[in-house]
Formats: structure tokens, C-alpha cells, sequence
């Protein structure tokens, strides 16, 4: 039965190998990242962007003066340093799975990510 198996396993690891050099990541590069936008934590923050007091990604609770990203598409709040090593490796959101967007790619009038983007505008004048 092994020697049955062992074709498809091979044509399997071929394939997967093919599809790993054709797309080696699906992330962002640093400067992408740096494109994102970014501010201080403050507890105004925490009661007008976030649904948790934590990351989600490391588990710890945002404090007074941690950088933060909120995603553009789906508001969800991240510290900066957790939220760019996961975005390396996957551009969507690690809760939803919103595909990440940029400020400036505004092909939206209405919905979450322009309600969204209102709330903020103004909070975090940097």
C-alpha cells in the first residue's frame, strides 16, 4: 500500500514545492509597513477603536503610550511591533481576515471601513 502512496506523495511535494517558489510569501515588505498608519495609545483610544483592552496577537493589554495600528478596511487594534511580524507573513487581518488596505486606497464611499476610518480621523493627530 506504501508503494501505492508514495507517486501521490511525490507529485504532491512537487506541487507544493512549485507553488512555494511562485509566491514565496503572501505579506507585506517593510516599507509597505511603514506605509501603514500608526499612533500612540491613549485610553481615548480604547473606547472608540477596540472591542478588547488586549492584542490579540501576543495576548497582552495595550498601555498608556504603546504604538498601535488600527486597520484601515476593519478597525480591529494591534501593537505595531505584533501586528507588522504577522502582516510580513499574511496581508489580512489576523481576526477577520480582512484583506489590509491602505489610507489611500479609497475606492470605498460608505460602509465599515469609511465609518470607521470617521471615528478615528481627528483622534490621533500626530
Amino acid at each position: 500500500s506504501f508503494l501505492l502512496l508514495l507517486p501521490l506523495l511525490l507529485r504532491h511535494r512537487r506541487h507544493r514545492h512549485r507553488r512555494h517558489h511562485l509566491h514565496p510569501s503572501s505579506g507585506f515588505s517593510s516599507k509597505q509597513l511603514k506605509k501603514l498608519p500608526q499612533f500612540r495609545f491613549s485610553h481615548e483610544t480604547e473606547s472608540v477603536g477596540s472591542d478588547s483592552d488586549s492584542c490579540v496577537i501576543c495576548l497582552d493589554g495595550f498601555r498608556q503610550g504603546q504604538w498601535c495600528r488600527s486597520l484601515v478596511g476593519c478597525g480591529h487594534l494591534f501593537h505595531r511591533k505584533c501586528l507588522d511580524g504577522w502582516l510580513i507573513k499574511v496581508a489580512a487581518c489576523p481576526i477577520c481576515r480582512t484583506r489590509v488596505r491602505f489610507e489611500n486606497e479609497d475606492n470605498c464611499n460608505s460602509g465599515p471601513c469609511c465609518s470607521r476610518r470617521a471615528e478615528f480621523q481627528g483622534l490621533f493627530d500626530l
